[in-house]
C-alpha cells in the first residue's frame, strides 16, 4: 500500500465490533486510527514485516526482484484513539521502523522513528435504529508529520535510513461501515495532499498527490469470539517533480493489494493477524511491491 512504506500498519480491522487503525506498507496508502465500535478509547501495538518481492514497470508488467537483492522493512507501531464526544474522536499512530537491504556484496541496516500521524473523525451518519440498508458513516482528517528521515535526507548508500515520506501530508476521507447479522462491510476512500518542501538551497521537491480506496468484508461465526475477513485496497499517486539546478519528473504510480485477516476478542482485548499481498491482483504500475505479515494487540475501554 502506498508510500508510507507501511507504513507500518496497513490496516487493523479488529473483532466483530469493527475497529480500524492506520498503517500502510510498501508504497502508498495510510489508513487512520478510528474507533468504529461502541468504545470510549482504544490503545494497541502492532508489528509488521514487509518484504519487497516484485516490481511493476511503466507498462504494468510485474516481475520478481533479483535473487541477489533483498529488502525487508519492519514496523513497530503504537496506536491510540479516544472518543471526545458522542460523535467526535481523535487518533494517533507512532511508528518505529527498521530497514534491511542486502545485495550479493553488501548489507545495510538502519532503525528510526517514522512519520507520526494524527487524525480526527466525525460520525456524520450514526446508526440510531436497526436498518438493513443504512450504514454508519465517518468523515476523517489525518495529518502526517515528517518526523522520519526521508530518502531526500538519506546519508547511507542504500538509503536504509529512509523512514518517512519527508513531507507534511493531509488526508480527507469518508468511511462507511455496516453490520448485518454475522457479517460486516467497510468501504473507505480518501484524498491525500502533500506540501512541497525544500531539501537544499538548490532543489525543491513537489510531491505527487493521490487517493486510496478500500473495501473489506468480514464474518463472525455464531457464538464465537473469532472474526475473519478479506479486503482489497487500491492506492494511486500522481507524478512528482524536483525543481532546481537539475529538474526531473517522476511517473505516476498505483498499487492494488489483497488483505486477509483474522482476530480473536477476549477480556476487552483483540489479537489480530493479517497477511497482505500487493502482487495478488496483478494490477500495479511504477512501484516496488511487497508481501507482509502483521500481528497486533488492541485494548478497548468501554463508554
Amino acid at each position: 500500500m502506498g508510500n508510507y512504506s507501511l507504513v507500518s500498519v496497513l490496516l487493523l480491522i479488529l473483532s466483530q465490533k469493527l475497529v480500524m487503525a492506520g498503517s500502510c506498507c510498501g508504497g502508498g496508502a495510510s489508513l487512520p486510527s478510528l474507533i468504529f465500535g461502541d468504545y470510549q478509547a482504544q490503545i494497541g501495538i502492532s508489528a509488521t514485516n514487509l518484504a519487497v518481492t516484485h516490481s511493476a514497470n511503466a507498462s504494468g508488467a510485474i516481475s520478481e526482484v533479483s535473487a541477489n537483492q533483498h529488502e525487508v522493512n519492519e514496523v513497530y507501531s503504537l496506536l491510540a484513539s479516544y472518543q471526545l464526544l458522542s460523535k467526535w474522536q481523535m487518533g494517533l499512530v507512532i511508528p518505529y521502523k527498521y530497514n534491511t537491504k542486502e545485495t550479493f556484496s553488501k548489507k545495510e541496516q538502519s532503525g528510526g522513528l517514522g512519520d507520526i500521524k494524527i487524525s480526527a473523525a466525525y460520525e456524520f451518519l450514526p446508526e440510531m435504529n436497526f436498518s438493513y440498508y443504512k450504514p454508519r458513516g465517518f468523515i476523517f482528517l489525518e495529518e502526517s508529520i515528517p518526523t522520519g528521515y526521508s530518502s531526500y535526507e538519506s546519508r547511507k548508500t542504500m538509503r536504509t535510513d529512509s523512514f518517512g515520506k519527508g513531507f507534511y501530508s493531509t488526508s480527507l476521507g469518508v468511511a462507511l461501515t455496516k453490520n448485518i447479522s454475522n457479517f460486516d462491510i467497510i468501504v473507505m476512500g480518501d484524498y491525500n495532499y502533500n506540501l512541497k518542501r525544500k531539501f537544499s538551497d538548490s532543489s525543491e521537491v513537489h510531491p505527487g498527490n493521490g487517493f486510496t480506496s478500500l473495501i473489506s468484508f468480514g464474518y463472525t461465526p455464531t457464538q464465537t469470539s473469532f472474526h475473519f475477513g478479506v479486503g482489497a485496497l487500491y492506492s494511486y499517486e500522481s507524478s512528482a517533480s524536483v525543481k532546481g539546478d537539475i529538474t526531473s519528473v517522476s511517473n505516476s504510480k498505483y498499487t492494488t493489494e489483497l488483505n486477509l485477516y483474522s482476530s480473536y476478542l477476549f477480556n476487552g482485548f483483540s489479537l489480530m493477524g493479517q497477511y497482505s499481498d500487493q502482487t495478488f491482483w496483478g494490477q500495479s504500475k511504477n512501484s516496488f511491491l511487497t508481501k507482509s505479515l502483521q500481528i497486533s494487540l488492541m485494548k478497548f475501554f468501554d463508554l
